[in-house]
């Protein structure tokens, strides 16, 4: 389209910008970035990051989204939504919003595509509400109209307001077929707090961030085989 400084610029829906050898034509142009917010995915031209280059997604399709990631081949974009509990996908100009895996996923952080072997890896953990041992503490009583300051004393241990911790259980890595089918467990045992997860096709090797119990946060990171094996 003429613009209003008479150059051109691209007006076409998505996935394309003008062509710089002449400015006056448009080319498809897949080389973008694709990111995430709580309640946004969204896609940016590298050039000109104040573009959307790609339709947003947002809500209600989008209600907290964790990890997005992009399935060239096919043109879909896929995303964990820790709200909703699902992976979720779309076209890339986010129309055909669907629900691949909506069971048994809560707090998916963890995702990554495997675009070789064309399948998804996922992680999911359940919190479980655990009330700490209440710790002790004095308080001091000051005098009153009965007692004197050298008869001020220290009141018996009160028990405080009981911290409430989270324990974390049922916590493993999963793979399914781009549509959901053949879902398995790959490493479900030694497993905390997965929080992401990601994948080396060419090398068949799967890896993972686990943060521990909320009382030791015993960070790792940890390597497997695609099928869990030689961990």
């Amino acid at each position: 389209l003429l613009s209003f400084n008479g150059g051109y610029e691209c007006k076409c829906p998505h996935l394309f910008k003008l062509d710089p050898k002449d400015n006056a034509t448009c080319l498809e142009h897949r080389v973008a970035l694709l990111m995430s917010r709580q309640t946004e995915i969204r896609g940016i031209d590298l050039d000109e990051p104040e573009k959307n280059f790609i339709p947003s997604i947002t809500v209600s399709k989008v209600q907290n989204a964790s990890v997005v990631d992009y399935d060239g081949r096919e043109g879909f974009v896929y995303w964990t939504d820790l709200i909703q509990g699902v992976i979720n996908r779309a076209f890339v100009n986010g129309s055909g919003v669907t629900p691949i895996i909506d069971s048994d996923i809560p707090n998916p952080y963890g995702f990554a595509i495997d675009w070789v072997g064309r399948n998804m890896f996922f992680s999911s953990f359940k919190e479980v509400l655990n009330e700490a041992a209440a710790p002790k503490s004095s308080v001091d009583i000051g005098a009153d109209s009965s007692t004197s300051d050298k008869e001020a004393t220290t009141a018996s241990p009160v028990p405080t307001k009981k911290p409430v911790m989270f324990t974390y259980v049922d916590a493993k890595i999963q793979v399914a077929k781009l549509d959901g089918a053949f879902r398995v467990t790959v490493v479900d045992s030694n497993l905390v707090k997965p929080m992401s997860v990601v994948v080396h096709p060419f090398k068949g090797k799967l890896f993972w961030s686990d943060h521990g119990n909320d009382d030791d946060r015993d960070f790792k990171i940890e390597a497997s085989d695609m099928d869990g094996g030689h961990r």
